[in-house]
This record gives structure tokens, sequence and C-alpha cells, in this order.
């Protein structure tokens, strides 16, 4: 990120995301320093902004050519993350089986612990996402050459991220994955999977002979089937019961905790904007109310114009996300779907100028549907 580039000349990113996104960034930052409802994270808020803009300066002086070798870095970087949860896991005396897995750190008292596994689940959908394109998909690394020991990694990789999916037990996460395959499925060239060749079979076939056996051993020991599958089951309870939980707006039957806060949050939307609908045409401040729903905090917090300019932006990734989908450059079409994990959360989980939000955000501004030179490319 650091370029030898001059300090005045930038790359250009995607034009029209460029302008739709960085609008609304720009809107949150004029309520920010104007229409402040939440003062005493001022600090904090400042970090998030001063992060935010400094990422934006760096990746624009990034060529267009990393992303011919982000592929190889995401699919390593995601097996190192993954790894390290597993040794924290290990290594973590309060764990137990069928606790969601991730890594915990002390609080205010010596046995208060806690930790946030959607980052871990993240980092799961993205190992599954890069690991099943590197498996199936006709296209060559930088060096122009399909790798046997690259291709082995992605097949266990693609194992290892997806039970890592499970153990964490994030519903957001979840269902993205399923999305994302549907949207390539749906999109994507199939012609890309039916040419897609391997020399390397033997390799695979002798890899997947030793996970068979391996499954069987720790079977036969541990009962690790067993485990996997209540985990699987737990998993698809929480999702189940999720989605009833928000279609039914908390009305139904087994009802998930996590989901009926966001339904009540959604009430009470609904109810401040029958009682003061002309408040929602300029906002009612920056932070103005939690409510878990980032696009209904962009109406509530900035109004009509911030509410068009977050829809707007998410509507141009999913158009530019089905464009790329078909690219011949791998780290296009992980993006377009990887973007899936973005969506989830807009309707799910955090605020709509969370750091979290705006590092894919910026991301996709950079790169989706900007190619490497033409000259690199044709090699």
């Amino acid at each position: 990120m650091f370029s030898e580039l001059n300090y005045k000349k930038f790359y250009k990113g995607n034009i029209l995301l460029s302008y739709i996104g960085f609008s609304f960034y720009i809107l949150g930052i004029f309520y920010f320093l104007l229409y402040n409802m939440e003062v005493t994270s001022l600090k904090l808020d400042l970090l998030n902004y001063v992060l935010t803009i400094l990422f934006i300066i760096f990746i624009f002086r990034i060529s267009n050519d990393v992303q011919l070798y982000l592929p190889i870095f995401i699919l390593f970087f995601t097996i190192i993350t993954n790894l390290a949860l597993c040794y924290s896991l290990i290594t973590n005396v309060n764990y137990y089986i069928g606790m969601r897995a991730t890594v915990q750190f002390s609080g205010t008292s010596s046995n208060d612990y806690s930790g946030n596994p959607h980052v871990y689940g993240r980092n799961a959908v993205a190992g599954v996402i890069i690991s099943f394109l590197f498996i199936f998909n006709k296209i060559k690394n930088i060096s122009g050459s399909r790798s046997t020991i690259i291709h082995l990694i992605a097949h266990i990789n693609l194992v290892f991220s997806f039970i890592i999916l499970l153990i964490t037990q994030t519903r957001a996460n979840f269902i993205s994955l399923i999305l994302s395959f549907i949207f390539y499925f749906l999109f994507s060239n199939k012609s890309k999977l039916r040419d897609a060749k391997t020399s390397s079979h033997r390799v695979i076939l002798f890899y997947y002979t030793l996970v068979g056996a391996g499954i069987i051993y720790f079977n036969f020991k541990y009962k690790i089937i067993d485990t996997v599958i209540k985990y699987y089951d737990q998993m698809i309870s929480v999702v189940l019961n999720a989605v009833n939980t928000g279609l039914t707006m908390g009305s139904g039957e087994n009802r998930d905790a996590s989901a009926l806060g966001r339904v009540g949050n959604i009430q009470g939307f609904k109810n401040e904007l029958e009682i003061y609908p002309i408040n929602f045409i300029l906002g009612n401040g920056y932070k103005y109310r939690y409510l878990d729903v980032p696009i209904l905090e962009a109406f509530m917090n900035f109004g009509i114009i911030g509410l068009l300019l977050f829809a707007l932006l998410n509507v141009g990734f999913l158009y530019y996300s089905a464009k790329a989908i078909n690219s011949s450059q791998l780290f296009q079409v992980f993006l377009g779907m990887f973007y899936f994990n973005s969506f989830i959360t807009i309707f799910t989980a955090g605020r709509p100028l969370d750091l979290s939000f705006w590092v894919p955000f910026i991301i996709m501004i950079r790169f989706l549907t900007i190619y490497s030179d033409d000259s690199i490319e044709k090699n």
C-alpha cells in the first residue's frame, strides 16, 4: 500500500460506485460534525474516520495488477486465521464442544471472557469461496499455470474452512455463503466449470482418501461424525429460527433471541416513523438510535438522502458483482461472490458507517470490474 507512485497520482476505481459510496460517507461525516447525537463516542468515531480515510487514500494508490496475486494471499491467510482459531480453542480451558468457536479475551473480571465469532466465520466464508474458485475454475495463477500444490491446498482449505464456519455458528455468514453460491451458479459462465481440469487428480484422490480414513478413525475413537452432525443440526436450527423470527416479526414459535432483538428495533423504527415522520426527511442525527439493521439506521439517522445513497450503493454492488462473476480474473469472481457477506449484514448487523462495513466496501469500490493492465491480462 506504500506505493512509490507520485503522491499526487491515484488509480481510478469504479467511477459510479465511487460517486455514490463516497457521497454517502461524506454525508455521514457532515452529520457527525454538525448533528451528532452520541458525542460520548467522539474519540472512537474520530479514529474510525481517520483509519477509513487513510485506507481509502492508500488503496487508490495500489496498482490494478495486485489482483493477479491477491487470491494466493487470501488462500494462505484464511488458512492461517483458521489455524490461529484452532490453536486458541485447543489452549482455551473454558472452551467445550458445542460452544461457539472464537478467540476469547479476558474482560474486567477473572471469569469474564468474550470474543467475536463473526470475524472467524467471515474468514471461513472467504476461505470456502477462494478455495472453490481455485479448484473449479480454469483460471491461471500469476505464473501462468495451475500448481498442483496450490490446488491441493485449496482442497484442504475448502474442507477446513467449512468446518470452521460450522463451529463458529454464525447465521449471517452461513446464509451469505449459500446466497453467494446461488448467485454464482445463476450468473456465471458454466463453461468455466465444464472446462476446469487438473493433472493433480491422483494427489487429490489420495488427500480425500486420507480425509475419509481420518474421519473413520476419529469417529471410532471420539464419535466425530456425531459431533459434526450435532453442530450442523444446531447451525441449521439457529438459522431457521432466526429466519422464522424475522418473517413472523417475533410472533411465531421457536424464536431466536438475537433476531428478536432486531424485531424489537424494527418495531421501534416503525413507531417513530408513524409518530415523527417529518424527522425522517433530513434524518434524526448521527447515531440517533442503534437499530442493528444498517439500512434502516441509514434512513433514521440521515433521512431520505442517506437511505437512497446507501440503497443505491448496494444495488450498484449487486450489479457489478453480476458482471465480475464472469471475469477471467479470479479476484474479480471472488469479490462478486464475497459481496454477499456484506449484503446480508446491511439487514442483520452493525451500523452503516462501521469500519467493518467500509473495509470491504472500499475494496469493492476500488477493484470491482476494474481489471489489471491489458498487457498483463493477456499473459
